[in-house]
């Protein structure tokens, strides 16, 4: 839970390309910014959560994409 709990501390933290076809692409989170929102929300996340996040980020950018696999 408190991967989840860090997660959607951060979860506004998007880097996102307009695409010409008016498509949003979502890359992924912007660290600094993560790290930064983080900080300010007093969640400390050691190495081994971080990877953990890296995961809910990189799942949440399939579906946010638009890819179902």
């Amino acid at each position: 839970m408190p991967i989840v709990t860090a997660f959607l501390a951060i979860s506004n933290q998007w880097q996102m390309i307009a695409m010409p076809s008016g498509h949003i692409y979502w890359q992924g989170l912007d660290y600094a910014r993560a790290r930064a929102g983080l900080k300010q929300a007093a969640i400390v996340v050691s190495p081994a959560q971080w990877a953990w996040l890296r995961v809910m980020e990189s799942a949440a950018r399939s579906v946010l994409n638009g890819y179902r696999g």
